[in-house]
């Protein structure tokens, strides 16, 4: 039988691996809110005093005062509170002129880190399914996957002989675009997904049966043999230059299609996920499906809303003896 010191050890062990788990599963559902650099200060280990464990969910909730305070529904235990589903205007945490709420700078650069093609390199999470290697070797395999999307440019640009309706592709910078650019967004995810495997290629360690763990670690292999089989086919095409187009004829076309593919990565995570003004989502915990939570407009800011709520609702079931 196992001492206490071996027990507490191995309780600790699958504390550590269930929030590995945690981090991990945010990272594959490409969670925009974490609440860094919001100057929270929890003090769990007093939260046995009711007036500790109030005060840090109202700093958490940044108010001073629960939502159902505020709005006069202390008697109505069981009311939800519903928070709208659309938001044009600036963040209500923002302080003196600025539209940028407390923590928006410090979750847009970790986002950043994990889910952009070149940041993610050298900065992604040591915990993130995908590894910076892996990474490094999707950056290498879109390069050379590329390559066969610009083999036309000879022909339709150099030659000017484009596709018939299409004339558009003789140009130099729209065919950049359509032929490198957007092809190269659509492969990276297309690999980050195959090295990522959401959904089915991990489970909770701590807690998962043998079988389930096993599932999962196949599952997980067999994307990864995929992605790798993608990532040859582009070393093909880069060492092999016959085989598609050699990038040597051209090379800032392949530059400048990536540069332009790492510039619209930013401006999506800024103005789409990060945006600070607009948002379209569901910030009611527990509430139906919401279209807007697919489009991911102002995620972030439906995200921070969505822990707030949970906060204020905690604070009411608190209030009224329900905890």
């Amino acid at each position: 039988y196992m001492g206490r010191e071996e027990w507490e050890e191995f309780l600790d062990t699958l504390t550590t691996q269930h929030h590995t788990y945690l981090l991990m599963l945010s990272f594959q559902s490409f969670r925009a809110f974490y609440g860094r650099g919001q100057l929270l200060q929890p003090t769990p280990s007093q939260h046995d005093d009711t007036e500790v464990l109030r005060r840090d969910l109202l700093h958490a909730a940044r108010s001073k005062e629960p939502t159902y305070v505020l709005l006069g529904l202390e008697g109505q235990q069981d009311s939800k509170l519903r928070l709208p589903t659309f938001y044009c205007s600036r963040d209500v945490d923002c302080t003196s002129c600025t539209i940028i709420p407390p923590g928006w700078k410090a979750d847009l650069v970790y986002y950043s880190a994990n889910n952009h093609p070149v940041h993610g390199i050298i900065s992604c999470d040591p915990a993130n399914p995908a590894t910076w290697m892996e990474r490094l070797a999707m950056e290498v395999g879109t390069i050379g996957l590329t390559l066969y999307t610009t083999s036309m440019h000879g022909r339709w640009v150099e030659d000017g002989e484009p596709p018939k309706h299409m004339e558009f592709l003789g140009n130099d910078t729209i065919f950049g675009l359509v032929m490198v650019t957007l092809p190269g967004l659509i492969i990276w995810w297309g690999l980050f997904l195959l090295f990522t495997c959401p959904g089915c290629g991990y489970v909770d360690e701590s807690s998962a049966r043998i079988e389930d763990i096993t599932r999962a670690r196949f599952m997980n292999n067999i994307g990864a043999v995929i992605g790798y089989v993608f990532v040859i086919l582009g070393c093909v095409a880069l060492a092999l230059p016959y085989s598609s187009r050699d990038v040597r004829n051209n090379p800032m076309l392949i530059v400048s299609g990536r540069l332009k593919g790492y510039i619209v990565s930013w401006v999506l995570i800024v103005l789409v996920y990060f945006n600070p003004c607009i948002a379209w989502g569901q910030p009611n915990p527990n509430a139906t499906f919401h279209l807007g939570d697919l489009v991911g407009l102002g995620q972030w800011r439906i995200e921070k809303l969505r822990f707030q709520a949970v906060c204020h609702d905690t604070l009411r079931k608190l209030d009224a003896g329900l905890l």
